[in-house]
């Protein structure tokens, strides 16, 4: 294998391109195969797991039906104003083909959102199908009522270990099965996951041949962070969060920070500021543990802790993270103590003015 081969990106390489590739269930298969014979699919929910296969079945619909489609990633744009200025126009055009509305991550959308889109998929139904994707159920009954489920469940170890088997070969890569086996039970279920790290740990000897060498202890470190963010999104419980991190004796605080930080920043910025914020405080906190549990419970309410720094200092920082993104406005509360954001385009003046000048407020 030469080198470019080992720069492109595998989870983009070997993507399954027809639903015989697709690690999914028989049953799955069946119907995904009947859909595209007869050129159309009814509107699709598929639940599961980050790197189930999700993402793949419905590039595989799309192409293979050969749709005319609107792809985006519903977490990054998951307000009403999406819905109405890029969903319904798409679905307003006219086409020679079926038009397939592949929303991602569509579980981030908001219930307004979300209403908004139950008459949408009605109106337009003689030509435009929607295809839904989410880690969890989180979609109102009017959109469930309207849809087809699937659901992505864990497929068996052996399954992914013929999976990788296969693209390692087809890579000319060396390995140790047990190596590959550790691997599996570390990341399991995402097939995603396993690959990028098989990707990142080949190394190449002297004679030029690849071979892959699992590192353990980075993957296990990759498992503990997953896994209490999942919970976290989740809604598990903060004791059930902590027992996980007591048990594993992870203390890495500022991998979790930034971990956390990576994750939601893309999806929310005022998560992502809030995270922000806890990651500063941790610098001068003693109990890292108090601290972290005290952002969960902040970005469970979307409340950023003010009275924390000096006042003048919290301002000028507030002031400089909102307006770096103008996504939010700002509101001081003294009697709770909060700065309270709303997601509004406010600029500094006005940021400065809801803030207060004077430091006695």
């Amino acid at each position: 294998m030469n080198n470019s081969n080992i720069t492109q990106l595998w989870i983009v390489k070997h993507r399954p391109k027809t639903i015989d590739q697709l690690v999914v269930s028989e049953g799955v298969k069946n119907k995904v195969k009947k859909w595209i014979i007869e050129k159309n699919i009814p509107n699709l929910i598929l639940i599961g797991r980050t790197g189930t296969g999700k993402t793949s079945l419905a590039t595989i619909l799309i192409n293979n039906i050969d749709a005319e489609p609107l792809i985006f990633n519903a977490s990054d744009e998951r307000g009403i104003e999406t819905i109405r200025e890029k969903v319904k126009k798409f679905a307003q055009t006219s086409s020679p083909k079926l038009k397939i509305i592949f929303m991602d991550e569509a579980d981030q959308l908001t219930p307004e959102a979300q209403q908004s889109l139950r008459n949408i998929i009605e109106t337009y139904a003689h030509d435009t199908r929607f295809i839904f994707t989410g880690n969890s159920d989180k979609f109102i009954d009017e959109i469930k009522d309207r849809c087809i489920r699937i659901d992505f469940k864990d497929l068996p170890k052996e399954e992914i270990f013929r999976y990788l088997l296969d693209v390692l070969t087809q890579e000319e890569v060396l390995f140790n099965p047990d190596e590959i086996n550790q691997l599996i039970d570390a990341e399991y279920p995402s097939i995603r996951t396993m690959l990028g790290i098989i990707q990142d740990n080949i190394e190449k000897d002297d004679s030029g041949n690849l071979s892959f060498k699992f590192t353990k202890s980075k993957s296990i470190t990759k498992e503990i962070l997953r896994t209490i963010f999942e919970m976290y999104e989740g809604k598990e419980s903060i004791t059930d969060i902590r027992r996980v991190l007591i048990e594993s004796k992870y203390e890495n605080w500022d991998e979790i920070y930034s971990y956390y930080f990576n994750k939601l920043i893309e999806k929310d910025k005022i998560l992502g500021i809030i995270v922000a914020e806890f990651r500063y405080r941790a610098t001068f906190n003693i109990d890292q543990e108090i601290n972290f549990f005290h952002m969960l419970a902040c970005l469970e309410t979307r409340l950023l802790p003010y009275n924390y720094f000096p006042p003048v200092e919290s301002q000028k920082r507030v002031e400089d993270q909102i307006t770096s993104d103008r996504v939010s406005t700002v509101k001081r509360s003294s009697d709770k103590g909060t700065i309270i954001l709303k997601k509004r385009n406010y600029g500094k003046k006005e940021i400065k003015n809801m803030l207060g000048s004077s430091d006695s407020d």
